[in-house]
């Protein structure tokens, strides 16, 4: 029976980190030209965490928050203390372990946002940075079957969609 109210229905399985052509996709060159700069701004980046030490983000990260189903699945949550999520805590959306396939993505997309160098800057290189971080680890055939290494990052919707919740309240 459908129910007029409900417009789709998604599964909830972990994906992996997706950076394709993100320039043309933004608008980069236009955005430039028109002179937008992320003055005022914070942009959220909800993904693998964000290394607010990074050079290229000093002084960008102003809130931190993680949400990592790992408890509830067998697999390994990458919120600090192992917890499904951390709110509002300084080092909650830091950049989880390079020894975890996937993990370097969150600071690169951050970089590509907001990040402000002396040769080349982000597209909103004055905006400041809400680091979210949405990933879980995995291992084994979880990995694999996305043709990743293990162990891997892979992010589960419902916790994408509980960052978002969490950025409207």
């Amino acid at each position: 029976v459908q129910d007029p109210a409900v417009s789709s229905v998604q599964e909830d399985i972990p994906v992996p980190a997706v950076l394709d052509t993100s320039g043309p996709l933004v608008g980069a060159t236009a955005a430039w030209a028109a002179g937008y700069s992320g003055t005022g701004q914070a942009v959220a980046i909800l993904d693998t965490g964000v290394d607010s030490s990074h050079p290229f983000l000093a002084g960008k990260v102003v809130l931190q928050a993680c949400f990592s189903n790992g408890g509830n699945t067998g697999a390994a949550s990458l919120c600090p203390g192992d917890v499904g999520s951390l709110t509002g805590v300084a080092g909650a959306g830091e950049e989880c372990s390079a020894s975890i396939y996937g993990c370097s993505h969150g600071t690169h997309v951050a970089g590509i946002a907001a990040g402000r160098g002396t040769t080349f800057s982000g597209i909103g290189r004055d905006a400041s940075i809400i680091a979210i971080q949405v990933f879980t680890e995995f291992s084994g055939t979880s990995c694999t079957n996305y043709g990743l290494p293990s162990p891997c990052a892979l992010s589960y919707p419902s916790d994408q969609m509980a960052a978002l919740a969490w950025l409207v309240s």
